[in-house]
């Protein structure tokens, strides 16, 4: 912690305090982020941890009577926390089809980014992205490490109706809709893999710092996938991954 800078403490509403470093999104703070919210997590325990890009959110079980004390606490606590840098994590390959049926907006992107399609797969498919955090929907995966080559608005008038799996560009970030909804992505593919279900414990088998990478399938390969989906024979890839 003490390689960045000082961070911002503000009252967020009668329940919550909010922790700003300000530093963007950057993979080497976010494993020092993570740590750090193991230790308010084991610290406050009573009290609900959750990490965007550089900040944290402590969220009460009742509301704050001094904030100013409370706001002491914390600090003391980020001074104690401990030298404990995380070492494994998890890596995820998930298929994506990037035909046209699914890829709205494949072409459209490539025209603006004066690109062929296929370049514009290959840089989609290349990084080895970092899951920052999850949110906007119930399993959206917040993922930093795009190419900025593929930096793109978002649609001026967001649809109305994106599948579930739809794989989409938004400014400097990627993602992937785990279930219908409105949205302004620009949709570039289509992910068959269900990444969250209240059925399973845990309802999303992704957590903040693990890497997730993206492989091209055909139509067919897709149509496969999804059969195998349907009746519970796929499983995708995951193994540990050492930072």
């Amino acid at each position: 912690m003490k390689r960045f800078k000082v961070p911002v403490i503000d009252s967020f509403g009668e329940q919550a305090i909010l922790i700003r470093w300000e530093v963007g999104i950057q993979t080497e703070f976010l494993y020092e982020l993570l740590r750090i919210k193991a230790f308010l997590t084991r610290s406050f325990q009573e009290t609900e941890v959750l990490n965007t890009y550089d900040a944290l959110l402590l969220k009460y079980a009742s509301p704050i009577q001094d904030f100013k004390e409370e706001k002491g606490r914390i600090l003391q606590r980020l001074r104690e926390v401990p030298e404990e840098p995380i070492h494994q994590v998890t890596c995820h390959t998930l298929p994506v089809c990037y035909h046209p049926s699914m890829g709205w907006d494949l072409e459209e992107v490539s025209r603006r980014k004066a690109m062929h399609t296929q370049e514009l797969i290959q840089k989609h498919t290349a990084p080895l992205y970092t899951v920052y955090f999850q949110g906007f929907l119930p399993g959206f995966l917040y993922l930093g490490g795009l190419d900025p080559a593929l930096t793109v608005a978002r649609k001026g008038k967001p649809r109305l109706k994106v599948d579930k799996g739809a794989v989409g560009l938004a400014e400097h970030q990627t993602g992937i809709y785990p279930q219908h909804s409105a949205g302004g992505w620009q949709i570039i593919g289509n992910c068959p893999v269900p990444l969250f279900s209240v059925d399973q414990n845990p309802p999303s088998a992704f957590s903040a710092g693990d890497k997730l990478k993206f492989t091209a399938v055909s139509l067919s390969e897709y149509q496969a996938l999804k059969a195998a989906v349907r009746t519970g024979s796929f499983t995708w890839k995951s193994e540990p991954y050492f930072i």
